[in-house]
């Protein structure tokens, strides 16, 4: 097959699978080489899949009775007996150092300068709200998470509550 250069392979005047209208017609993605053309989009029966990654513990088989034993229990469990730890935190050297102003005028924002401090925020999320929130200077550590549940979850826990963490 010759190489006709770019543009040479198939295309059509109809929007990919996505729907996608301004590929109609070929975009960028679509421009090879005759022979080293590859369809972008496939038909529902060939799908191309992304890799998905779980512990290798899964296959453990305590685990996996564990596992679908808390799967048949899921259905059963009250939402508003379900605490979430969740954990976010912010930097001062997230600062943004580009704006944008009118043309021709200097853009004026004051940061911090030199000492980047992390703040790290812990709270329990229940249906009903947050729970239990907590601020730390600096990042969340082994030791800072036990005081988190001993001194300040834990008094907001009824009986028959859930906590879950992912920290």
């Amino acid at each position: 097959m010759s190489r006709g250069g770019i543009g040479a392979g198939r295309q059509t005047a109809e929007p990919d699978l996505a729907g996608d209208p301004r590929r109609a017609g070929g975009g960028a993605r679509d421009r090879c080489w005759a022979d080293e053309c590859v369809a972008v989009s496939q038909g529902a029966a060939d799908y191309a899949q992304k890799k998905s990654l779980h512990a290798s513990e899964q296959d453990r088989p305590d685990v996996a009775e564990a596992r679908r034993f808390f799967i048949r229990r899921q259905p059963t469990l009250d939402p508003d007996r379900l605490v979430f730890i969740d954990e976010t935190w912010a930097a001062t050297n997230m600062t943004r150092r580009y704006g944008r102003t009118a043309r021709g005028l200097r853009l004026l924002a004051p940061v911090p300068h030199g000492h980047w401090k992390v703040t790290t925020l812990v709270a329990g999320l229940r249906c009903s709200g947050i729970t239990a929130p907590c601020v730390f200077d600096g990042a969340i550590n082994g030791e800072r998470f036990r005081a988190y549940v001993e001194q300040m979850l834990a008094p907001t826990l009824r009986p028959d509550d859930i906590a879950c963490s992912t920290i």
